[in-house]
């Protein structure tokens, strides 16, 4: 593992009661997967990792536990139908989320830690653009498929890089708990330092 690419994250529990530990999550999975040497930067290439080599998603999934992360994300970051769309695969989201979701939870589950699976609810279109959000129309039935097959694998969701502040809603489909990563931009000569 690469330093610096673990995060912190104080979980809630699914009560709402806030629990006292500071708990590791893990790094990004598709650059782990490029830097072991799998695909291209073609923005599906960690999606099509799970059909062509999901041993080696297991292991960045191992490593990252062995490194101390006690929360891994599921690879399910590229498996929305815009971007399977540049493979033509768009047709399989929901089995690639499913797959994604699984591999996590068997790697959680063989560990002798205690180790949560975070399933991954990414944006719907290209990261950071708040001005692509689709619409509720489009996006509801999208993140309720994302849910379900997720669901059976997950100890929560972690909406990731959301661009604009309503779009988590949208992900909660279900009745588990929903973790936010939110977008903030910092504007140029705003706040207190001086401008930066």
């Amino acid at each position: 593992m690469k330093s610096g690419t673990k995060q912190n994250l104080l979980v809630l529990t699914k009560g709402n009661e806030m629990t006292e530990k500071v708990i590791i999550l893990d790094g990004s999975m598709g650059g782990e997967l490029a830097r072991r040497g799998y695909g291209k930067s073609d923005g599906i290439w960690s999606a099509k990792a799970l059909l062509d080599a999901p041993e080696m998603v297991a292991e960045v999934h191992r490593d990252y536990i062995k490194s101390g992360c006690r929360v891994i994300t599921t690879n399910s970051y590229s498996t929305i139908p815009s971007y399977l769309d540049k493979g033509d695969l768009e047709d399989r989201y929901q089995e690639l989320t499913a797959l994604a979701g699984q591999i996590a939870r068997e790697v959680a589950d063989e560990s002798d830690e205690e180790v949560l699976v975070a399933g991954c609810l990414p944006p719907l279109d290209v990261s950071y653009r708040p001005d692509l959000v689709p619409s509720d129309e489009e996006s509801l039935p999208i993140y309720k498929n994302l849910v379900e097959a997720l669901d059976p694998f997950v100890d929560f969701f972690l909406c990731e890089t959301m661009s604009v502040s309503y779009t988590h809603l949208r992900a909660h489909a279900t009745d588990s708990y929903v973790v936010c990563r939110l977008l903030l931009e910092k504007k140029r000569g705003g706040g207190g330092g001086g401008g930066g």
